[in-house]
């Protein structure tokens, strides 16, 4: 069992509708946009939303619920916890917070103001992760929780290479930080063809 304090989040590096995934490598910090609301360290999601709705009057009520649910969860990154950062839709990183959220008035003008430390441990290819994952990071809310993948992001970051996950029907994936497989197999198919499966893809 992994250590049930951690926590798993994905966020989408466009704060402001803008590409900042290198700066957010370059300054070690993930950030969310809004900035005209100012520091929301300790307020509530009510609180929340209503400063959304005085400042930003062309968001409706579906975009303001979303933008304030994402601040609680920035406002309950702790240092140890977990963030997932796809980009392109080709890759994905993996950092560990390091710091807690804080509201930084010098990124003000860059719609980066609300931040929260971060290190980079390391980035793969998005065909690494499994098929249920890359469905939850396509998701469209711009933090979202992955706790239900803690295991396979814990393997990604110690770089297990036995990770092995059954799909829909007769489908696995076996990935690393660095390989995927996917097998898709039909019912009958026995221990003895899987290696000579094996031993023929290997002659290529």
């Amino acid at each position: 069992m992994f250590n049930q304090k951690i926590n798993y989040y994905r966020i989408r590096p466009f704060p402001g509708k803008k590409d900042r995934f290198e700066d957010f490598k370059e300054k070690s910090f993930i950030s969310l946009g809004w900035e005209k609301i100012g520091d929301v360290a300790g307020n509530n999601r009510q609180q929340i939303s209503s400063k959304l709705k005085q400042n930003y009057p062309e968001m409706n009520n579906r975009a303001i619920g979303l933008a304030a649910g994402a601040f609680i969860k920035m406002q309950a990154m702790k240092p140890g916890d977990r963030v997932i950062i796809p980009y392109q839709n080709k890759q994905v990183s993996v950092a560990v917070v390091v710091k807690p959220y804080q509201f930084n008035s010098a990124y003000k003008s860059d719609d980066m103001a609300h931040d929260v430390g971060i290190k980079f441990l390391k980035t793969l290819p998005v065909s690494a992760v499994s098929k249920e994952m890359k469905s939850s990071i396509d998701t469209m809310p711009t933090l979202i929780s992955l706790e239900k993948y803690a295991n396979e992001i814990e393997n990604i970051i110690s770089g297990d290479p036995m990770v092995v996950q059954k799909n829909s029907g007769n489908t696995f994936s076996f990935f690393s930080s660095a390989k995927f497989i996917t097998l898709t197999t039909s019912s009958n198919v026995e221990k003895k063809d899987l290696e000579e499966f094996i031993n023929r893809v290997t002659e290529f």
